[in-house]
């Protein structure tokens, strides 16, 4: 496969409870909060990938507790979160191994990178 995207003409969307998100499919009940939420979806398909979003959080959001079926990489664009006590602003990167619970809130208006190496899923 081969995929170049001009990320700029891909517009941001809202996100809702009555979508299905590519390789995620609908945001379980349990997950609070999703107001002024937005993303973009880089991938080619759903089923085949890439899965490679960027979202955009406000200020004062909480990522509840959860995991996701693929590994995934996560680098601050803008922003700053806290995780794990620390806070890490733009050019922060993270991964965490497919199953690992995590969560983090968001302490400015942030948009991250998420890049997973196969179907997200959500795993409350």
């Amino acid at each position: 496969m081969k995929l170049i995207v001009d990320t700029n003409k891909v517009p941001f969307q809202k996100v809702n409870r009555a979508e299905k998100y590519p390789g995620v499919g609908k945001i379980p009940d349990k997950v609070q909060g999703i107001e002024g939420i937005y993303y973009k979806y880089f991938g080619q398909d759903a089923k085949e990938g890439p899965w490679v979003y960027m979202v955009k959080f406000p200020a004062g959001h909480h990522i509840d507790k959860h995991s996701h079926a693929a590994d995934r990489v996560e680098y601050v664009l803008e922003g700053e979160i806290r995780f794990d006590g620390e806070v890490f602003g733009a050019g922060s990167f993270s991964y965490i191994s497919a199953r690992t619970q995590y969560e983090y809130d968001i302490l400015q208006d942030t948009t991250i990178l998420l890049i997973f190496n196969g179907p997200p899923g959500l795993i409350m």
